[in-house]
């Protein structure tokens, strides 16, 4: 996963798709099905939910990762000296 961290969406949907029927399935055969109603569920279906509908491919959080990874290179001698915090700034709100 460290490799590709671009394909961490699709294996949290397909285990999502896999492992909650099952999950539904075994809380209401012994009857807790109320114990679904819970934060962790309800967090997981926004998730769910932002993946496919909102996503349309592409992060939120993807200017954090060009600082980051810009960081990264300078702090390994590749590409000019840090040019401070207000360039991290710059890029988030770009």
């Amino acid at each position: 996963l460290g490799a590709a961290p671009h394909y961490i969406p699709h294996l949290f949907l397909l285990f999502f798709f896999t492992l909650m029927p099952q999950r539904i399935w075994s809380f209401a055969t012994k009857g807790w099905a109320f114990f679904l109603v819970d934060y962790c569920y309800f967090a997981n279906i926004i998730c769910v939910a932002y993946l496919l509908l909102l996503s349309r491919g592409h992060s939120p959080l993807a200017p954090l990762g060009r600082v980051l990874n810009e960081a990264q290179a300078q702090s390994q001698g590749f590409g000019p000296a840090s040019p401070g915090p207000e360039a991290a700034v710059y890029v988030l709100t770009e």
